[in-house]
C-alpha cells in the first residue's frame, strides 16, 4: 500500500466525495495550491484512479430488480465462470473471493422474472456448483469510504 501524505489523502477525499469537482474547488477546500493539486491527479488518473463513474438510481430507470448473488464453482471451470460472469450485460460489480464461495455479483434487471432467468441461466453452465442470492431493498452506504 502507498504510504498517503496528509495532502494526497484531503484531495482523494474531495474526488471520493464527488468526482466531478473543479481542481480549483479542491484546491479551495483543501488548501493546497492548484498547482499540486493538478499535479496530483494527473499522477493519480495514472493509477490509483481506476475510473470516475456515476452511482445510478436504477430502480428510476425502470431496472426494478437488483441482487447480490453468491456462487461457487468447480476449480476448473474458473475461468469460462469469470469470462461469461464479466462480460454479462446485467452484471453490475463482480467480485472473486477465497472463502466458501468464488464469485459475488450484483446482478440488475427489469424484474424478478427476468432475475430468474438469469440465474437459470448462470446454474445451467458447466461447472456450476451453487448460489446463494438476496434481493437489495435499498443503499444505505455506498461508495463512502474516506481515506484515514
Amino acid at each position: 500500500m502507498k504510504d498517503l501524505q496528509f495532502e494526497e489523502k484531503m484531495i482523494l477525499n474531495e474526488l471520493r466525495k464527488n468526482s466531478r469537482i473543479s481542481m480549483l474547488e479542491v484546491a479551495k477546500k483543501t488548501n493546497i495550491p492548484l498547482s499540486t493539486v493538478y499535479d496530483k491527479v494527473n499522477t493519480y488518473e495514472r493509477g490509483i484512479i481506476k475510473k470516475h463513474t456515476a452511482i445510478i438510481d436504477f430502480a428510476m430507470l425502470g431496472y426494478l430488480s437488483r441482487v447480490l448473488v453468491i456462487i461457487k464453482v468447480k476449480k476448473e471451470e474458473r475461468l469460462n465462470f469469470l469470462n461469461y460472469l464479466a462480460n454479462h450485460p446485467n452484471i453490475n460489480t463482480l467480485y472473486r473471493t477465497n472463502s466458501d464461495s468464488d464469485f459475488i455479483f450484483e446482478l440488475v434487471s427489469n424484474n424478478a422474472k427476468e432475475t430468474n432467468d438469469i440465474l437459470e441461466d448462470i446454474g445451467d453452465l458447466k461447472g456450476f456448483v451453487s448460489k446463494s442470492y438476496f434481493t437489495l431493498i435499498d443503499d444505505i452506504k455506498r461508495e463512502d469510504f474516506l481515506i484515514k
